[in-house]
């Protein structure tokens, strides 16, 4: 996503270097684990990639600039919804003529010295004049063939600057460059409009980043890679890609095991390793076969099809959107043939996409998705994978991309989605790549469109059946359901009522292959549900027994329901445990140890249980173990209660003992109260 308009030099000087250029260079583009880094199936050394997040810096609106050129038939998303029509006749010939006319870019180098001092400069970075004239012939090559021969980028001028700063920082480094370079003509957006582009190379590495604006028909660059080839051209590409108004090429994954697709509303941009709610989360950068994209080991792959459409580089684009089923070839988009893309509107949901065939021929010779590298792959919320790379060197690959709803901008083209439609080896669709093999189909979300891939030819081309319609005659390979399992575990089998020492039970659910699920976890006690909620990002729920429960047996067992067809239900095993009683201690003591016959003895009587505030029962005394006193414990008597007991008419010695029944919550127990001797 681009960041939101603002005034150049204020966003130059606020934009923080993490928000612009991460300056480590990783072995891939996503945190992937060890297994799944793209590794070469050869001796070739690891993919390396320039994180270039953020790197784009909007043009301010306030400032005057005109649309980029772009093909009249090169609907967007948005647009067509509003109107059924597809690219005429007239059209064509407009886009045509676009594309014949030939736009001069000039570029202005500036080696900028950020600091006064020599010591932070990097000799790796190639600032000769003969690496910087190598690397803009570099530039002027790649879009002179990407664009239809209709973008001529020219070398105007290099020039050495020093800024005398303290540090090196990239956004004052580029604030300052622009302001003083080559006469002044950079400063206050004056290059807007007038095809000129001033690249700024620092002697220092300036925390190895690189960025540049987005359109406005001339632009700045700030790279901290140099000229070298294998590495700064492929960003410098990128970068001056911004400047001719084209945003970023990412890969969309809906999050579904059967509809492959979404409305324009279930598309958003969401960062990579991030759990989300968006239906269809988009990874920026995730197009790897796209220079808007990531670029691998210095790859130079090719812009999209749907790209090159969009800015009228290409005319040979054949519509279809009419009801009914045909078969198409389309020509390999790195070759020159007539026919390498294929535009298809929906007729029920009016959504536009872009068929193109990718092989490793011409510009794709070193597009990282032939390099034979392992799929680079990374987990998706609710236990699906998205993967990118692995596409047949020997047969190539087919690709459906759309635009990036509200991505629209007047002044620049809109970022584009590779779609996540094709499933891996073992035909798992919660796991899914960004390229169809042959046999492999795809249904769009309205169903409207169905498409078959029936063969792959990297001579003649790639082969696919189009129906349009109401209904689909044939669809994506049957999706299987993911299986899951769910676990329940206790910390321990019994607790005690009223005991502060209680049972856990922890619920736990994950997909049988990998990740956690989306859906909710139910966990009973017996036939009472106890816990129910969405399952967490860990997949595991806790559910304690209550101190208060009544003691006796209960069964335990936790059940998880999917919120889509992508998984299966699961139920774990029955998990019995036990409440036992709260243990009881009865105490009781007499108030006389000696009494006259006509005397009342008293016994005071204390009942109680670890837990229990007020146990409650039968409060039983006996004297020589005949029941001389009954009395029903209430729990406002708080366990405690005196009672007299009946005149005794045989002086004699008794053994006084209270006994307490207990209930359903407390043990009983019994005590001696001591000898009561009874005189004349």
């Amino acid at each position: 996503m681009k960041p939101r308009p603002a005034a150049l030099r204020a966003a130059l000087t606020t934009l923080t270097a993490a928000a612009i250029l991460a300056s480590v260079l990783t072995t891939g583009p996503t945190a992937a684990t060890a297994a799944e880094v793209p590794q070469p199936q050869t001796a070739a050394a690891a993919p390396t990639t320039a994180d270039l997040s953020g790197d784009m810096i909007a043009v301010p609106p306030a400032v005057s600039t005109p649309s980029p050129r772009r093909s009249t038939g090169a609907t967007t998303q948005s647009e067509s919804t509003q109107s059924e029509s597809v690219q005429s006749e007239s059209a064509q010939s407009q886009s045509a003529q676009a594309a014949s006319t030939v736009s001069v870019e000039k570029i202005y180098v500036s080696r900028a010295a950020a600091t006064t001092t020599t010591a932070d400069d990097s000799s790796s970075l190639k600032l000769d004049d003969a690496s910087i004239k190598a690397a803009v012939s570099s530039l002027h090559d790649y879009w002179w063939e990407q664009s239809s021969h209709t973008v001529d980028i020219q070398l105007a001028g290099i020039e050495n600057d020093s800024l005398a700063q303290k540090t090196c920082d990239a956004n004052t480094t580029l604030n300052g460059v622009s302001a003083k370079a080559f006469g002044g003509s950079f400063a206050n957006f004056s290059w807007i409009n007038t095809h000129r582009h001033l690249l700024v190379l620092s002697r220092e590495a300036c925390g190895t980043v690189a960025f540049g604006t987005l359109g406005g028909n001339g632009g700045l660059i700030f790279s901290g890679y140099g000229t070298e080839q294998s590495l700064a051209v492929p960003i410098l590409l990128h970068e001056f890609g911004h400047n001719l108004g084209f945003q970023h090429a990412n890969a969309g994954f809906c999050r579904s095991a059967k509809v492959f697709d979404g409305t324009d509303d279930d598309f958003s941009l969401v960062p990579a390793n991030t759990t989300t709610s968006v239906q269809c989360p988009v990874r920026e950068y995730g197009d790897y076969a796209d220079i808007m994209g990531y670029s691998l080991n210095g790859a130079r792959p090719g812009l999209s099809s749907l790209q090159r459409s969009l800015a009228g580089y290409i005319t040979d684009v054949t519509d279809d959107s009419a009801v009914g089923t045909r078969s198409f070839t389309i020509k390999p988009l790195s070759g020159s043939a007539s026919g390498r893309s294929l535009r298809i509107v929906d007729p029920v949901s009016k959504a536009v996409y872009y068929v193109e065939y990718r092989t490793k021929t011409g510009a794709d010779a070193s597009n990282a998705e032939f390099a034979g590298y392992r799929q680079n792959c990374e987990s998706i919320t609710g236990g699906f994978t998205l993967c990118a790379l692995g596409s047949s060197a020997t047969s190539g690959s087919v690709r459906i991309l759309r635009t990036l709803p509200n991505s629209n901008d007047s002044r620049t083209y809109p970022a584009t989605v590779v779609l996540a439609a094709g499933l891996d080896s073992k035909n798992d669709p919660t796991r899914r790549d960004t390229h169809l093999d042959k046999g492999e189909s795809f249904t769009d979300y309205g169903s409207g469109l169905s498409l078959k891939v029936t063969s792959l030819n990297p001579s003649s081309g790639a082969v696919v059946s189009v129906r349009l319609g109401t209904a689909p005659t044939f669809s994506a390979k049957k999706p299987a359901t993911a299986a899951t399992t769910t676990t329940l575990k206790v910390n321990r089998a019994t607790q005690a009522y009223g005991s502060s020492t209680r049972i856990t039970a922890t619920a736990t659910v994950s997909a049988r292959e990998g990740g956690i699920p989306n859906g909710t976890l139910t966990l009973k006690r017996g036939g009472t549900t106890v816990s129910k909620g969405a399952v967490p990002k860990n997949g595991a729920v806790a559910y304690t027994l209550p101190k208060t429960l009544a003691a006796g047996s209960y069964a335990l067992k936790a059940t998880y329901a999917p919120t889509s067809e992508a998984f299966a239900a699961s139920t774990s095993s029955t998990v019995k445990v036990a409440v036992t009683k709260a243990k009881s201690t009865t105490r009781s003591s007499l108030s006389h140890t000696k009494i006259a016959r006509s005397g009342t003895p008293l016994v005071a009587v204390a009942v109680s249980a670890p837990g229990v505030t007020a146990p409650t029962g039968t409060v039983t005394v006996s004297a020589n173990g005949k029941v001389v006193k009954r009395y029903s414990l209430t729990s406002a008597k708080k366990g405690r209660v005196t009672l007299s007991l009946p005149k005794f008419a045989t002086a004699k010695k008794y053994t006084i003992t209270t006994s307490f029944s207990g209930s359903t919550s407390t043990a009983s127990s019994k005590a001696s109260a001591g000898t009561l001797t009874v005189t004349k």
